[in-house]
């Protein structure tokens, strides 16, 4: 195994896209769960974009892993918690309460350390 001085900037952006897919997926699962009324129906279009939004996240997060340090790109995993506040507003117009805000700055803020500690920043 070679050691790295630092996660390649690449890494770093197909991780970030991937947390984008993984979100979306779960809003898609989110909308496709109005529609479940039974076992059968838990398979329909908008769970089945769910999970084809998850593979396309999983197959950028694998490659970001080949590319980067596990210890920079896994933790970088947490930015969907953001994402999904974003879109839980927009698509669902759901509430978030302050002391949510409060999570989310403390993971992009938890997020911003562990990239400078992967050879970015200071």
């Amino acid at each position: 195994m070679v050691k790295k001085n630092h996660t390649p900037k690449i890494a770093i952006i197909l991780a970030l896209i991937c947390t984008i897919f993984v979100s979306i997926g779960q809003l898609f699962y989110k909308l496709g769960s109005y529609k479940v009324t039974g076992f059968l129906s838990l398979i329909n279009l908008l769970v089945l974009i769910g999970f084809f939004s998850y593979f396309l996240g999983s197959i950028l997060y694998v490659i970001a892993l080949k590319r980067g340090d596990l210890t920079v790109i896994a933790p970088l995993l947490a930015l969907n918690y953001v994402w999904v506040v974003l879109l839980s507003i927009i698509f669902l117009g759901e509430a978030i309460s302050l002391l949510r805000w409060v999570g989310v700055a403390s993971v992009v803020i938890g997020v911003s350390i562990i990239g400078i500690g992967g050879g970015y920043g200071y």
